[in-house]
């Protein structure tokens, strides 16, 4: 028998050819699952809501979930408020983070490959660091229901804010250090970075009881900033593939402006 008849050494010839197929597309694939796990975290709340046991942080009775009186932890919660076992809205809600974590993360990583061979890989490998510390942090509060860990949970999400924040910051600068990106992206980083930190203010402002009440502030501005992430990851995928196409080949031609 021939080798071209062989259907082992064919067999073997495909399997090479997908991954060698993966790795050449490998930043393509991690913008995908990007854009795909944005998408699954705005719906797969909606499905969680609909499965939540009830109660609320106004009326313990509440039937189902409120979206002005429950946070989005809530849905992760082994029990609801209500009492009730939050088994099937607890298990959407880990699974959602856990694919949100690793979108975080994989953004982060390919975004921070676009400079590793640049005068800007400095500014990738911070990226890169704080995106996979980003993404794990995600992850970590996806395993920890609020109403049993109530502690380890606040300080991850803590966490998780503080290093969402230096990454806005990174990704606007180097985005408009870049003179091949297209400086809309570090707008629209610029404009969720202002409502980000508009939140922030009103938050702090509400824990001393000026200005609005604390918890409607907290409730609907942690909707408000992650579902508008979400938005924001879609939009930026986008962006990172427009960028991957055009100007890759010709990254290491970057300048510092």
């Amino acid at each position: 028998m021939s080798k071209q008849e062989n259907p082992t050494s064919d067999l073997r010839k495909s399997r090479f050819e997908k991954i060698t197929f993966f790795f050449r597309y490998w930043r393509e694939a991690f913008l995908v699952i990007s854009i795909c796990s944005s998408f699954l975290f705005l719906l797969n709340n909606l499905i969680a809501s609909f499965f939540y046991q009830g109660g609320s942080h106004v009326d313990v009775n509440n039937p189902g979930y409120s979206f002005l009186w429950n946070y989005i932890s809530d849905l992760g919660m082994t029990f609801s408020i209500s009492g009730e076992l939050n088994l099937v809205s607890r298990i959407i809600f880990t699974t959602t983070l856990v694919i949100v974590g690793f979108a975080a993360l994989a953004f982060g990583i390919v975004f921070s490959d676009f400079y590793k061979k640049t005068n800007l890989s400095k500014f990738g490998t911070t990226i890169l660091v704080f995106g996979v510390l980003n993404g794990i942090t995600y992850m970590i509060i996806g395993f920890l229901p609020m109403d049993i860990y109530l502690l380890p949970h606040n300080v991850f999400v803590v966490f998780a804010f503080f290093f969402k924040l230096v990454l806005l910051i990174l990704f606007i600068l180097t985005i408009l250090k870049d003179e091949n990106y297209p400086n809309v992206y570090a707008y629209i980083y610029l404009t969720y970075l202002s409502i980000f930190l508009l939140f922030t203010v009103f938050l702090i402002f509400s824990l001393f009881d000026i200005l609005v009440p604390y918890l409607q502030t907290s409730i609907i501005g942690q909707k408000l900033t992650f579902y508008l992430e979400a938005i924001l990851y879609i939009i930026q995928a986008f962006g990172a593939f427009r960028y991957l196409k055009i100007h890759l080949p010709k990254i290491s031609d970057i300048n510092i402006s």
